[in-house]
């Protein structure tokens, strides 16, 4: 069976999707580095510093491990693995141990 074409909506729905990833960014970014100062005690400095970090690390394995999580469902109907394997990354950040006051 040849591969259907995308439908009219395609696009609108990544431009959505791009959009709210923007906007979660858009609302997070202000508040890190201050929500990171008074968890960690670190100074302004300090804790910019590791929001950085974080982004960086976010931003990374987004980039490694999509493609991953993207070829384990060929499918539409086999979206139980990309479930089971988001719901483990956040049982991971659940599970981890929280931050310290230094």
């Amino acid at each position: 069976m040849p591969p259907r074409p995308p439908g009219k909506h395609a696009v609108a729905f990544v431009f959505v999707t791009v959009f709210l990833d923007m906007v979660g960014f858009g609302l997070i970014m202000p508040v890190l580095p201050k929500l990171i100062e008074t968890v960690s005690g670190r100074d302004l400095a300090g804790a910019s510093l590791l929001a950085g970090w974080l982004f960086f690390a976010y931003g990374g394995m987004q980039f490694l491990f999509g493609p991953v999580i993207g070829n384990l469902s060929p499918t539409p109907m086999e979206g139980g693995r990309c479930c089971c394997s988001r719901s483990l990354g956040w049982l991971s950040i659940i599970c981890s141990p929280r931050l310290r006051r230094r």
